[in-house]
């Protein structure tokens, strides 16, 4: 058992103990040897003005300095930013983010990892670049590429193998805005530049089969040795109602969504953030439009550049039209503007963006 697991049965005095952040020295190690810095404070009041979960008020300066020391190992193994999510979604359960001398029985530090488990001497377990990277190595031990795609809080639970595995879903919200705060630099050269369902620069592939089912096959050409689309889960079913599936970011968020028809001429959206969806790609649906069924080819591009991906649409008398979006600008509602762009389109069998 943890400490954040062995101090929650106090019940109120749970707060007490979160609030007193690094004042008891004695319970206490730096996480980072110079100390937390002013930028850790301004991120700490900006933290604390957006969080929603357990750590809402109680960020300080010396929590999101453990917290960027936990990034910047995980960014120098060169992983991606969602083990830092991981990894700090953790430490909200085990220890509030402190890198404490004690625990239940022997567990100590951040992770709240135990010397009599075989996770190293107490000395090495309080160094956080230690204990971060031996979090990350069982990781990858034992959840191998599906921690990229996997609920966060499965993983978290895969790793510690806790009593209280909800703790780790709970703690989930916070804990991927807090490593989204500390994980810098990040600017656009970092961010990813292509559309996929995960969010990275390579491209995915989904696929159904004639029970419904879809299937999401991830790729990453560096990490997966140039052997793209080698794993697959479910992802969902109920597909077998659509006559058209076609990929599309019409958020804008830099992760692919989903728009479908069905022979009705209903348009449905199934949005997608697979961080913030916790890993359940296509789990929101809303439809966004009706009378799609008087097109015969509809394919998804950012026509306007904008970085929201439109529909371009082509009906038999071979006119093609621009159904244009932004869906910040629309107000949430999608491809509510359309103008015919061109015409003898029908002398042509296949048409892509």
């Amino acid at each position: 058992m943890s400490a954040g697991v062995a101090l929650a049965v106090l019940g109120s005095a749970l707060s007490a103990v979160v609030g007193a952040g690094p004042a008891h020295a004695e319970t206490t190690r730096p996480c980072d040897p110079g100390g937390s810095t002013s930028a850790d404070a301004q991120i700490a009041r900006d933290l604390n003005a957006r969080l929603t979960g357990g750590m809402d008020g109680e960020m300080n300066a010396y929590r999101v300095s453990c917290a960027r020391v936990i990034a910047a190992t995980i960014r120098g193994r060169g992983l991606d930013r969602r083990a830092a999510q991981i990894a700090i979604t953790t430490t909200i359960v085990e220890s509030t983010i402190r890198n404490l001398t004690y625990g239940d029985r022997d567990s100590v530090g951040l992770f709240q990892q135990r010397p009599s488990q075989g996770w190293g001497t107490p000395d090495q377990i309080l160094n956080p670049v230690y204990a971060t990277n031996r979090f990350i190595d069982k990781m990858l031990r034992v959840d191998g590429d599906s921690w990229m795609t996997d609920p966060i809080g499965k993983v978290c639970q895969d790793v510690q193998v806790s009593a209280f595995p909800q703790r780790y879903y709970d703690a989930t919200a916070d804990g991927v805005a807090i490593a989204n705060a500390v994980w810098t630099p990040v600017d656009e050269e970092e961010a990813p530049k292509g559309h996929s369902v995960t969010g990275d620069d390579f491209a995915d592939m989904v696929a159904t089969k004639p029970d419904g089912t879809m299937w999401l096959y991830t790729n990453n050409f560096v990490r997966d040795d140039g052997v793209p689309y080698s794993t697959t889960r479910q992802i969902g079913s109920g597909w077998g109602g659509f006559d058209r599936i076609f990929a599309a970011d019409v958020t804008g968020d830099r992760f692919t969504d989903m728009v479908a028809t069905k022979p009705d001429g209903t348009m449905w959206l199934y949005s997608n953030n697979i961080v913030r969806d916790d890993g359940r790609p296509y789990s929101a649906v809303r439809q966004i439009g009706t009378g799609w069924e008087n097109f015969d080819r509809i394919v998804g591009a950012d026509v306007t550049g904008d970085g929201f991906a439109d529909l371009v649409a082509t009906k038999a008398d071979g006119t093609m039209w621009l159904y244009s979006n932004n869906i910040v600008r629309d107000d949430g509602r999608p491809y509510s503007a359309v103008r015919q762009i061109g015409h003898g389109w029908d002398g042509l069998d296949r048409l892509t963006a």
